[in-house]
């Protein structure tokens, strides 16, 4: 089998068929953190992940807008879902609503920096804003199958 470039704009060979070539974003990711771990400490680590937590939180804030509980928290469902979760919210009687992510789209990275979920809580209290509980009641990497968050409000 031979490989040309093709000069002319048309779409790359990985496009056009994406699953006939391997994807090493999660070996990248793990290797990265397990490094960072290994060579920098825990510490820095922590730091790192805290810096990619505001960043995030920051975006999530311009999207999810300063709504209700509900369409914010309808907003983030619907960004985490173009972000591989496969996340929907759905509203409680009392008040709260349940955020539910039925895919890890980071699973890889978690299994091997159990950080990264605590840091996901972080990111969502702060791109929810003050005035908001969130409580993780399903965890993936606990073997619920998948991430379970109840968002209510405070009174």
């Amino acid at each position: 089998m031979r490989w040309t470039l093709d000069r002319d704009g048309s779409p790359s060979i990985v496009d056009v068929f994406p699953t006939a070539f391997p994807d090493r974003h999660d070996d990248l990711a793990v290797d990265l953190l397990l490094a960072i771990r290994t060579e920098l400490g825990s510490e820095a680590l922590e730091r790192v992940l805290a810096r990619r937590g505001e960043q995030q939180a920051t975006n999530y804030r311009e999207t999810i807008g300063g709504g209700p509980l509900i369409e914010r928290v309808t907003n983030l469902a619907r960004q985490r879902d173009l972000e591989g979760y496969r996340a929907e919210a759905s509203s409680c009687d009392d008040g709260s609503v349940i955020l539910t992510e039925h895919h890890c789209a980071i699973s890889d990275a978690a299994r091997s920096c159990a950080s990264l979920c605590e840091s996901e809580l972080v990111v969502f209290r702060s791109a929810l804003g003050v005035g908001v509980s969130i409580e993780r009641t399903r965890h993936a990497m606990s073997g619920d199958g998948r991430c379970s968050y109840r968002i209510a409000p405070v009174d």
